[in-house]
């Protein structure tokens, strides 16, 4: 094969892969928002309770006056939040380096394969093949609210300081001004009670920073997934060249795959599933404890591989390959219409 169509396979190679990114990445846009308003809703109750705790504590209920006050407080406390959110998405990237991080998202992925283990022990392995084909996206719902929910009542038991202080210590002026605010508007009621109101502040800014690292869990994961959905496919188009029977013509072909799946697994290294030494002062205890209890059996490991993962794989390769092949097609032009029906058959 000489070096144009050599040049040419390797674009296709590199379109498809593109395609794949964008195609993934776009699938998770659409269905995202439906994890965040999940996790959102799991995370209210906190503050609805807390809200209800402060309005009761200051007997504001009876006064509409004073409740338009605690609203219009509760409003900017809210924009203040989500202004600090949007000014710290750094402080995201540095968590999700920390091992408590990584720590998290291994339980989520646990948390996957145990729930789906469950329902292969207790049904016919046959119709849950069928199943997890037409419903996977509905059960990764439940199961991100079950854990989400358990999550929840961690975190409240949990102390919290060591997160909100590094998150503070970045917002340190942003955050005396806030409290300036909040003063000035409390000082319209002396029935406000300080401490109270303190807490709901803390209390909403802690949810805030958890919704973003529970999201951020599922980001990352999912670009995981883009990857080795890319892997995968490029050893499916390997093992298809290598069976065919012109393999010496092939060869330069199987050659240009393996270097960009190397590219891959080089990219995998270099950005995915890096993390810090627990060495800094932000421990989570829950997250250590549930942990150390992700362990599946090797035969549980198989089960699952060859129950669920290994046919949504086979799924999505048999998709793939078969656009790979319609673009091949695409890519012939006048001049050389054989030979590359001949690299596409």
């Amino acid at each position: 094969m000489d070096d144009v169509k050599l040049h040419k396979m390797k674009t296709v190679i590199e379109i498809h892969m593109e395609l794949l990114d964008e195609s993934k990445r776009e699938d998770w846009e659409l269905n995202r928002k439906q994890f965040l308003e999940i996790c959102i809703e799991q995370f209210s109750y906190i503050l609805e309770t807390e809200k209800k705790n402060i309005i009761k504590l200051n007997k504001l209920q009876l006064n509409i006056d004073n409740e338009d006050i605690m609203n219009h407080m509760t409003e900017k406390q809210h924009m203040f939040i989500q202004k600090m959110m949007e000014r710290n998405k750094f402080l995201l990237e540095m968590w999700k380096r920390k091992e408590w991080f990584h720590k998290l998202k291994e339980n989520w992925k646990f948390q996957e394969k145990y729930y789906n283990i469950t329902q292969i022990q207790s049904n016919n392995v046959e119709n849950f093949k069928t199943e997890i084909k037409n419903i996977i996206l509905e059960k990764q719902k439940i199961i991100w609210k079950k854990w989400v929910a358990k999550n929840v009542m961690h975190i409240e038991e949990s102390n919290n300081e060591s997160l909100l202080k590094d998150f503070i210590t970045h917002n340190e002026n942003i955050y005396f001004q806030d409290k300036k605010t909040i003063n000035n508007i409390k000082n319209q009621n002396n029935n406000i009670n300080e401490n109270s109101l303190k807490k709901y502040t803390e209390k909403k800014l802690l949810t805030m920073i958890w919704i973003n690292i529970h999201m951020l869990v599922l980001d990352e994961l999912k670009k995981e997934e883009i990857q080795e959905s890319k892997i995968i496919l490029l050893d499916k188009l390997i093992d298809r060249l290598k069976n065919k029977n012109d393999t010496k013509t092939n060869q330069p072909i199987i050659h240009i795959i393996q270097e960009k799946k190397e590219n891959i697994l080089q990219y995998k290294i270099n950005h995915i599933n890096i993390y810090q030494g627990e060495n800094e002062n932000i421990n989570f205890k829950w997250i250590n404890e549930e942990y150390k209890n992700c362990n599946i059996l090797p035969e549980e490991i198989d089960t699952y591989d060859m129950t669920v993962k290994n046919p949504i794989l086979d799924i999505q390769t048999d998709i793939l390959l078969k656009n790979w092949e319609n673009m091949q097609i695409r890519w012939i032009d006048d001049n050389n219409e054989n030979d590359w029906l001949k690299i596409s058959s």
